[in-house]
């Protein structure tokens, strides 16, 4: 990991090398819109998706709505990239439904310390979208729902006459849902989403909010049902009890070189962390490769824990492992448990694996630690303890946000932003002025050099060192 002191001069000479290593046969073809970045959905254009040139929409206050706020520029109509002009925390009094196509939510923009949404969530419903370096962190507040009712972080969701497409979630930390922390269900066979280089921490247990189906379980990470392609690429899952994720017929899904951590708490029977399910009729596809699975502190009610799990699954249905480590010197751990009424699993990847850089699960509990989350290099204290806590194995699975300090006390710093002259006009990199000006704030919130002063304009061929 870069140190958060070294400049952003230097980290632009790492990046260039990084960039030149990195573009053999793995590479995507088409330009991906997180420079480096991998996975189904990469190829979006996001703002610029709809064929127009987006609007520059700035978020100048933390209101709930009105001028000025996140609510007003989510909503607004047209392709449009959302920029921060102030750091700080935005207290929602209901969900953001995203419904407009061709977004860019840029949260890199924000000042430090970045900017948190709590007491709601952020929901897409629209498609070409790229939501960046923003924290979402419901908590336990509001009217007591039934578990499926709200209390998400995030949801994608194809219903109403939305079909939500090509979408990218990148360095986005997701914390203290009631239901769950994300739910994917785009209801069609060619979704294409990632999340690349996220955290999904501390899925609230039975939270005082959530009135929770007696034997159901609790603390969800994230679900993955009815959606094609999805790829979920270096992220932390910690302190989740169950779904780190759970996939669900219809669904094809690359699981690649993540870090899943503190499962199995729920006393309900539980005991997987990546598990696959049918709750109707259709198969399910996985390639499960290059994770690492870590055992929480003891207690659980289980012995041993699992690291990946059948329940069910229609005959089809295939699964796909390979190089995923365990570490249970806390609690015991093996490495698959099925239910099912036969073999899913199949020698070869059933979701293809091509233009994806797996590295080996020896490395992966650095590289995430030091890479995944809303702002690796500038983090709040939520994401700060987490990864202490996976580093230190320690921590646990909690009930509400107060628990652990409830939301931290942001400070909110303003700065205005004077946008690249001629914004949209395409770099020999191809990508616009505007999307390299957003590049080098992206470069400075993950690779060190964390100022409130704007950073300079990246070189046009630059990728990002953490992005590889």
């Amino acid at each position: 990991m870069l140190s958060g002191s070294r400049g952003i001069v230097g980290v632009v000479i790492l990046l260039v090398v990084a960039f030149s290593a990195s573009r053999g046969g793995s590479a995507q073809s088409a330009l991906p819109v997180v420079p480096g970045g991998q996975g189904y959905g990469m190829t979006t254009r996001a703002a610029y998706g709809c064929g127009t040139n987006p609007a520059v929409l700035r978020v100048t206050n933390l209101n709930d709505s009105g001028a000025g706020s996140l609510r007003d520029a989510l909503s607004a109509t047209g392709p449009r990239v959302v920029v921060f002009e102030t750091s700080g925390t935005i207290a929602l009094g209901s969900d953001i439904n995203i419904v407009e196509p061709c977004l860019t939510l840029a949260g890199q923009t924000a000042p430090s310390p970045g900017i948190t949404v709590r007491n709601g969530g952020l929901n897409v419903y629209a498609h070409h979208v790229l939501l960046q370096h923003v924290r979402i962190r419901p908590g336990d507040g509001g009217p007591i729902l039934p578990q499926t009712s709200d209390h998400d972080a995030t949801i994608v969701y194809g219903a109403y006459g939305h079909t939500p497409h090509d979408i990218v979630y990148d360095h986005v930390s997701l914390s203290w849902g009631g239901g769950k922390n994300s739910i994917i269900a785009a209801n069609s066979s060619t979704a294409n989403i990632t999340f690349w280089h996220c955290i999904l921490s501390e899925a609230l247990y039975y939270a005082k909010n959530v009135i929770v189906t007696p034997g159901q379980p609790s603390s969800l990470g994230m679900l993955i049902g009815s959606s094609g392609p999805v790829s979920i690429i270096g992220n932390l899952f910690a302190h989740n009890s169950d779904r780190n994720p759970e996939i669900h017929e219809g669904s094809d899904v690359q699981f690649v070189n993540n870090v899943v951590y503190d499962w199995g708490k729920d006393q309900t029977s539980y005991p997987w962390a990546t598990f696959f399910y049918v709750g109707g009729p259709g198969i399910w596809k996985a390639s499960v490769v290059g994770n690492k699975y870590i055992a929480g502190p003891a207690p659980s009610p289980f012995t041993p824990l699992y690291a990946v799990g059948v329940w069910s699954g229609d005959s089809g249905s295939q699964l796909y492992m390979n190089d995923n480590a365990i570490d249970q010197t806390r609690q015991a751990v093996l490495p698959f448990y099925n239910h099912a009424g036969f073999d899913p699993v199949v020698s070869s990847p059933p979701v293809p694996l091509t233009g994806i850089t797996v590295r080996p699960s020896s490395m992966i509990e650095g590289y995430v630690l030091g890479n995944a989350g809303a702002r690796p290099a500038d983090r709040d204290p939520v994401d700060r303890r987490i990864v202490d806590e996976v580093t230190n194995r320690t921590g646990r699975v909690i009930s509400s946000q107060d628990q652990v300090g409830g939301w931290p006390a942001l400070a909110v710093n303003t700065r205005p932003l004077t946008l690249p002259a001629n914004p949209h006009a395409q770099t020999s990199s191809g990508y616009t002025n505007l999307e390299t000006w957003l590049q080098g704030y992206s470069a400075a919130v993950e690779a060190g050099g964390v100022t409130n002063q704007p950073p300079p304009l990246l070189a046009p061929a630059h990728v990002r060192l953490l992005r590889q």
